[in-house]
């Protein structure tokens, strides 16, 4: 008898059940999409320091080998 009125009541709650694990799962993924757009964004504004340290760099050099450049035509 207490089997029966448990397993009824397993039933009747296996919609609400299923619905809750949905959600959940759907929240989840909402999160993991999220995360995904944060690390996106991090990973943009390194590259994009990266690509200006990397275009200082290079004017230096070419601002250095101009000036050495100058100093070596003087000297001829």
């Amino acid at each position: 008898m207490i089997e029966k009125i448990s397993d009824a009541a397993g039933t009747i709650y296996l919609p609400t059940h299923i619905k809750r694990v949905a959600k959940a799962e759907a929240e989840e993924k909402k999160i993991e999409a999220l995360i995904n757009i944060e690390i996106t964004e991090i990973k943009q504004r390194a590259l994009k320091r990266h690509i200006q340290e990397e275009g200082k760099k290079q004017e230096n050099i070419e601002n250095i080998t101009a000036e050495a450049l100058g100093r070596l035509k003087g000297e001829i």
